[in-house]
């Protein structure tokens, strides 16, 4: 699975990406994966401990030129124990995020955990975070692949309906 960085062979991260592609297709989700699993470069994480996987957003290919504008990642940092799950947006989409972060209640009412905007040089995102997380612990990585389903799902689906009002009313008024 995944973006951003340099391809490569971690088993530990290997094996709960691997395990995550592997559950989402047992239940069935609606959930598109990237096909590979990257490694971020040192512009992402200078001590090379973090890997990413990325999830397509709605249709595949949303944006100009078949340019991935807005997508669904996940980001994991065992050294660490952290887990993150975001919708994330190109840098030029500025005006759809700050829309998007004008009805944040609207949008966070829906999530039970620790929900955060961030914005980035490149990219604005929102997500939720986990931390404390242990994935050599196969009971553990199997819950966490249950809370990431259903809010990657979760994410996809609040975040959609907030962009089809955005445009609905974006084209009215022209």
């Amino acid at each position: 699975m995944a973006l951003f960085g340099k391809k490569f062979q971690d088993p530990p991260h290997e094996e709960f990406w691997s395990g995550f592609r592997d559950y989402i297709h047992e239940q069935k989700s609606s959930l598109i994966h990237f096909g590979s699993l990257y490694k971020p470069n040192e512009l992402y994480d200078k001590y090379n401990e973090t890997s990413y996987s990325g999830f397509e957003f709605g249709i595949e290919k949303f944006g100009e030129n078949n340019f991935r504008d807005i997508f669904l990642v996940g980001i994991l940092n065992p050294d660490k124990g952290h887990l993150s799950i975001k919708i994330q947006l190109n840098c030029k989409l500025n005006n759809i995020y700050e829309m998007l972060k004008f009805h944040n209640n609207s949008i966070e009412k829906h999530f039970n955990d620790d929900f955060q905007w961030m914005e980035r040089q490149n990219f604005l995102s929102a997500g939720l975070f986990r931390r404390d997380i242990n994935i050599k612990d196969k009971p553990v990585c199997n819950e966490l692949y249950e809370w990431m389903r259903k809010n990657f799902e979760l994410l996809e689906r609040i975040f959609m309906n907030q962009l089809g009002l955005y445009y609905y009313y974006d084209c009215r008024d022209k």
